[in-house]
């Protein structure tokens, strides 16, 4: 059952992929106009590695758009990170701006966020990065950008310098140059995962010099998070090289076991980001498509020395999770990776260490979907990598955060595991819906036997992993 689950699962793959090429060009709508994403310049075939100053610069009015840096630095006594990024959605025609200080030593999280402001209260430009949001602003072009951060009661002040270490790189950026699918519409995403960082902050009254590594991020497109399928585009000539891609990166050896789970639909995602003690750093971005536990339809780069060496054959579990009793959903808390790249292996398990901010934005008049959750922190990284002769043990610090869509659904979840020594396969299967778990399977050897429970779960245990 389960090999025939995997093959169909294969063939789907092969006949979409091979559909999608004849697929006639798609269209994507850029700056209000129609435009063809066939002439967006993907099918060059390759990533210059630098952006223009058109990529630097706004896209406005495309449907979302935002600038994020992410930074882990030092005082000379403590250790901070923080997260940010200023942004505007054109479905409600607001701006946000993410705004979290995390101290290293205690965990807290200090939120200075603002989230549905008008849609003016970001300014930004085209052909250079010149934003402001409030007292907040952010300016430059690679290599270098000004980072001011300041809430509005001026309680932390951060002033930094980012300084590229590492050239850009467009997620997929030799597939589609960046261009990816998401329902039906597209976005294209850019990153730098290694920026000296220096400057001052001030906090609770002092001024500190500060010193460290930072993330830059520029990300926009026209989708919906509220409705993906609300406004059809033919993004096919994105699917088509994207399924290609991804199927010729992997091998198809069918795993012993998989969990599929209603909290990771394909509209929720997976994100790291990580710097190394070894000056390593990390960019992982993985679409779920269900999967709770199994291969990963993402992307995961890993730079060392200025080069970006990119996985995409790569497999994922969570160690830990914590449940979000409003929307009967699940996120992870911990997670472990292993990605291969011809010869090369990277294991890595990611915790987060801190307390979560937290952003839940509930969608109202959506006949499907109820929201969307957010949960960000940093953490600490522990792993090796291995090119086929030398093994590195591999150290440092992440961040974390998933994204989830809530599903009027609620949790639920079906894990199977083949053992072939017995001959055997399980099955598991836990509903909130149903307010049940049943397990059952069957093994050949070493004689026949088929088991099967069921049990209800009761509404104080469902924060519970084990019903069993």
């Amino acid at each position: 059952m389960l090999k025939k689950c995997f093959v169909g699962c294969i063939m789907f793959l092969w006949l979409s992929s091979n559909c999608l090429d004849a697929a006639a060009p798609s269209t994507a709508i850029v700056n209000g106009q129609e435009e063809g994403v066939s002439n967006l310049n993907f099918m060059k075939g390759g990533d210059t590695g630098l952006w223009s100053k058109e990529d630097e610069g706004d896209h406005f009015p495309c449907t979302r758009e935002w600038w994020n840096i992410d930074a882990f630095f030092g005082d000379g006594h403590n250790t901070w990170s923080v997260t940010a990024s200023m942004g505007y959605e054109m479905e409600t025609f607001t701006c946000n701006m993410f705004f979290a200080l995390f101290n290293g030593e205690t965990g807290q999280c200090y939120r200075f966020g603002s989230f549905d402001d008008p849609l003016g209260k970001l300014s930004h430009k085209k052909n250079e990065v010149n934003l402001t949001y409030g007292l907040s602003t952010m300016s430059g072009l690679y290599p270098q950008y000004f980072i001011h951060l300041e809430d509005n009661e001026s309680i932390l002040i951060l002033d930094m310098d980012f300084y590229a270490e590492t050239v850009p790189q467009w997620v997929a950026g030799n597939i589609t140059d960046g261009f990816l699918p998401m329902g039906m519409g597209f976005y294209r995403y850019g990153f730098i995962s290694r920026c000296s960082v220096a400057g001052k902050m001030y906090f609770e009254g002092k001024t500190l010099d500060i010193t460290g590594t930072g993330y830059y991020e520029h990300v926009w497109g026209n989708w919906s998070y509220h409705d993906p399928l609300m406004t059809p585009r033919n993004v096919s000539g994105l699917y088509g090289p994207l399924i290609k891609w991804w199927r010729n990166s992997h091998s198809f050896s069918l795993p012993s076991s998989i969990t599929l789970s209603s909290d990771n639909n394909p509209f929720g995602y997976d994100w790291i980001w990580a710097t190394f003690d070894n000056n390593w750093s990390l960019f992982y971005g993985n679409l779920m498509f269900w999967i709770l536990e199994g291969p990963a339809f993402g992307v995961l780069y890993l730079e060392k020395d200025g080069q970006y060496n990119e996985f995409v054959d790569i497999s994922y579990k969570y160690e830990a999770r914590e449940y979000n009793k409003e929307f009967d959903i699940y996120y992870p808390l911990e997670i472990i990776l292993e990605a291969k790249n011809d010869e090369s292996l990277l294991s890595l398990h990611f915790t987060m260490t801190a307390e979560r901010n937290v952003y839940i934005d509930r969608f109202h008049g959506i006949t499907f979907w109820q929201g969307l959750g957010l949960w960000e922190a940093p953490g600490v990284v522990t792993g090796y990598y291995n090119d086929g002769a030398t093994n590195i043990s591999l150290q440092g610090k992440c961040e974390i955060e998933p994204q989830r869509i809530f599903s009027p659904l609620g949790h639920n979840e079906i894990a199977v595991m083949v053992y072939p020594e017995t001959r055997g396969i399980s099955i598991n299967i836990t509903s909130h819906l149903l307010g049940v778990e049943v397990l059952m399977g069957f093994h050949l050897l070493p004689h026949p036997r088929f088991y099967f429970d069921i049990r209800r779960i009761e509404q104080k245990n469902r924060a519970s992993l084990d019903f069993f």
